[in-house]
């Protein structure tokens, strides 16, 4: 969406319409990173206070290179 947020600003030339929807994307595209980033800190930060990561073997442990923390994706 940011690529084409971008696209619609390129082509605006001096159409307000189209200069005025590429603007509108990109905010979006800004406010749901936004709360996505601030979600993942909120949540992280919650696990950790209550201690889930430890009783549950979702923390990053060297010594279990197998399970990682909850927050990294493993690929196949």
């Amino acid at each position: 969406m940011l690529i084409i947020g971008g696209f619609y600003l390129l082509i605006a030339g001096g159409s307000p319409e189209l200069f005025a929807k590429g603007k509108s994307v990109l905010t979006a595209v800004v406010i749901g990173l936004v709360i996505v980033f601030v979600a993942w800190a909120f949540l992280n930060t919650f696990l950790d206070a209550i201690g889930v990561a430890k009783w549950t073997g979702l923390m990053d442990n060297p010594d279990t290179p197998e399970v990682e923390g909850w927050w990294k994706i493993q690929c196949p």
